[in-house]
């Protein structure tokens, strides 16, 4: 209920923003409402989240991050850890009111779901990200995905880190464990963020799919299975 009221309210506040200087001030509200849900989640219903691998993650960017996706937690728990992060972003949430604002406020990446050929459409993300140094979050599903099914991963990581020369980090995470897609009840206990090394440079496109999914997916499944899970 405080979430779903809270959100909102901030993501209102957060729009007068875009009437600073640069995106510091809108990154900044962000990196806070990511702490603040944290920070709610563990004193009103007892779910903790734990980061694993944290050294993983390079000293400055560029960099590309590719996390699970099956959690509304997934997002606070990146942006808890990711300073002044880029990523790709569905286009509808670009139409929002006031988080669409916010979104081009931040220099995101508008992203039409086009099947395999998202990434075309895109403009220099390669000389943009080594431009400004930004880490970017990429999520390899597009979406949240139910815990235990399995999506086709979109392969826009794999073009982007390509052409930019870039290392990519892995994350798994058992979040969906305690708050499943499309669930309003939260289960208590602790969510792991588990952050991996850059993954091998220079794989073909199947090489580089097969070893993303292990990483995300497959791990993922793997610590569903720790927390007791099927």
């Amino acid at each position: 209920i405080l979430f779903f009221t809270l959100t909102p309210m901030f993501v209102v506040l957060l729009s007068l923003t875009v009437f600073t200087r640069g995106r510091r001030a809108t990154s900044r509200g962000f990196q806070f409402w990511g702490k603040a849900v944290l920070f709610m989640l563990e004193k009103v219903v007892r779910v903790r989240v734990e980061y694993h691998g944290l050294e993983n993650l390079p000293k400055e960017g560029p960099y590309i991050v590719c996390p699970k996706h099956e959690s509304t937690i997934d997002a606070f728990a990146a942006l808890k850890i990711l300073t002044d992060v880029t990523a790709l972003v569905k286009s509808e949430l670009f139409k929002l009111p006031f988080l669409g604002t916010c979104l081009r406020k931040l220099e995101l990446f508008d992203v039409k779901r086009n099947k395999g050929t998202a990434h075309q459409g895109l403009p220099d993300v390669s000389g943009i990200l080594h431009e400004s140094k930004r880490p970017m979050l990429i999520y390899p599903e597009g979406t949240r995905v139910p815990v235990g099914s399995k999506y086709p991963l979109k392969s826009g990581a794999y073009y982007i880190q390509a052409e930019a020369k870039i290392p990519v980090i892995t994350v798994a995470t058992n979040a969906g464990f305690f708050w499943p897609k499309n669930r309003f009840w939260i289960k208590p206990g602790t969510v792991i963020v588990e952050i991996h090394p850059p993954m091998p440079t220079g794989l073909s496109k199947e090489e580089f799919m097969l070893e993303l999914e292990k990483n995300v997916v497959d791990r993922s499944m793997e610590l569903h299975r720790l927390a007791g899970g099927k």
